[in-house]
């Protein structure tokens, strides 16, 4: 997993556009693949290596693939 705060660092501290072009890049298919409409997001993201392709969304630590952390919480599961 690349860290995007790593990615702006190395750019300033080389000066180079370059690096800085990629993790901006970067953030943006972030921002596309990572969050559904209602600004959650997915543990993980899949992606073909050949192409860049997104190819599926992961929850991982979700009740289920098409849950998410907040209707987990709110299904008042917990007894509160």
């Amino acid at each position: 997993m690349i860290n995007l705060e790593m990615l702006f660092l190395v750019s300033k501290n080389a000066g180079s556009k370059r690096l800085f072009k990629i993790a901006v890049s970067h953030v943006k298919t972030t921002i596309k693949n990572h969050f559904r409409p209602d600004y959650t997001s997915y543990h993980a993201v899949v992606y073909n290596k050949e192409s860049d392709k997104k190819i599926k969304e992961v929850p991982h630590q979700a009740y289920a693939d098409d849950s998410m952390w907040k209707e987990l919480f709110n299904d008042n599961s917990f007894g509160e």
